[in-house]
């Protein structure tokens, strides 16, 4: 009826993602599979109110599969549906770019960071790792530029951090001088 591209368990319930044939691919339609009854869905599988909360479920199920050498294909489907769930799921285009990075897939890497870039301006990360990237196959300006992106980034991130730390103890030290003052 169609050929399998890839799976994943989510609350102890298997779903496939295939290609099936025209006269195999409706919705609801249900048959039997490997023991099992199986129905036919449609992406998304689920509800749109519930989407981020399924990619936040799928995020961390990849980051367990992820850190066990054996399993990151299963983190690279889980991430990418986590991304078709949840398009502006910033974390899940990082972790993905990384795993494709670490296997020297360095054009879907550099791809899945510019789309991380363009959801999260502000990420030091994004930058750091499209340096590494465009560095590995050979594009030495645009990597320094990136280089240069990211340690931008970090000093303002630094910056904002010490101003929301000062913020948070001006109304302490006021406390202190009206204590003082009583």
């Amino acid at each position: 009826g169609g050929e399998f591209l890839s799976s994943c368990i989510f609350d102890n319930t298997l779903y496939l993602c295939v290609t099936l044939r025209r006269d195999h691919r409706v919705v609801g339609m249900s048959f039997p599979l490997l023991g099992r009854q199986a129905t036919v869905l449609a992406l998304p599988y689920f509800a749109d109110n519930a989407s981020a909360a399924k990619a936040r479920h799928l995020y961390d199920y990849a980051l367990r599969a992820f850190s066990l050498e054996d399993h990151e294909d299963l983190a690279k489907d889980a991430l990418g549906l986590a991304i078709d769930l949840d398009p502006s799921f910033a974390d899940a285009y990082e972790s993905l770019g990384v795993i494709y990075g670490r296997h020297e897939q360095y054009d879907r890497a550099i791809d899945l960071m510019r789309k991380l870039t363009q959801l999260d301006p502000n990420s030091v990360m994004a930058h750091t790792n499209l340096s590494l990237y465009l560095m590995k196959i050979g594009k030495i300006d645009e990597a320094e530029e990136q280089k240069s992106l990211a340690t931008l980034k970090s000093f303002q991130k630094f910056g904002e951090d010490a101003a929301t730390k000062k913020n948070q103890e001006l109304p302490r030290q006021d406390v202190g001088a009206e204590l003082r003052r009583k």
